[in-house]
C-alpha cells in the first residue's frame, strides 16, 4: 500500500507536526505539497518527495495529465524561497490566522456553537453537531 500524503497546508502550521512521510522514510509514503494556498492561488507550484526511485515516473504521470507549469511562476518561487520573503510572508498570514481563528471562535461562543476542537494553526475550524446558532 502506498500512502499521499497531502500537505497543501502545512505551511500555515505555527509549529511543524510529524509528518506521515518522516516516520516512513518515504519508502511507502509519497507526500505533495502546494504554494498556491501559502503563497497565491495564481502560482500553481508545488513539490513532492518521495523514494528516488518513483520521481521519474511521477514526474512522467504529471506531464501526462497535466498542462506545463509556468516558468514565470517557477521563477517567482524561487525568488522568494531563496530571497526569505516567503518565509516572511507566511510568518504574516500564520499571525493573521490566529487572531482571525480566536475571533472567529470568540464569536461562534457567543452565538452558542462550540468547536469541536480548537486548532493550534490552519484555516478550518470543525464544530460539534447541532450548534445553537
Amino acid at each position: 500500500m502506498v500512502v499521499v500524503e497531502d500537505d497543501i497546508f502545512a505551511d500555515f502550521e505555527n509549529a511543524p507536526s510529524p509528518r506521515l512521510a518522516d516516520f516512513d522514510g518515504l519508502d511507502r509514503t509519497i507526500r505533495i505539497g502546494s504554494f498556491s494556498k501559502s503563497l497565491s492561488a495564481a502560482v500553481r507550484c508545488g513539490h513532492i518527495a518521495a523514494r528516488p526511485d518513483w520521481i521519474e515516473a511521477l514526474a512522467d504521470l504529471r506531464i501526462a495529465t497535466s498542462m506545463a507549469g509556468s516558468p514565470l511562476a517557477a521563477n517567482l518561487l524561487h525568488t522568494v524561497l531563496t530571497d526569505g520573503s516567503y518565509r516572511r510572508h507566511v510568518e504574516g498570514v500564520r499571525a493573521r490566522l490566529s487572531r482571525a481563528a480566536d475571533n472567529v471562535i470568540k464569536r461562534l461562543r457567543a452565538a452558542g456553537c462550540e468547536p469541536w476542537i480548537e486548532p493550534q494553526a490552519g484555516i478550518f475550524l470543525w464544530l460539534h453537531q447541532g450548534c445553537a446558532g
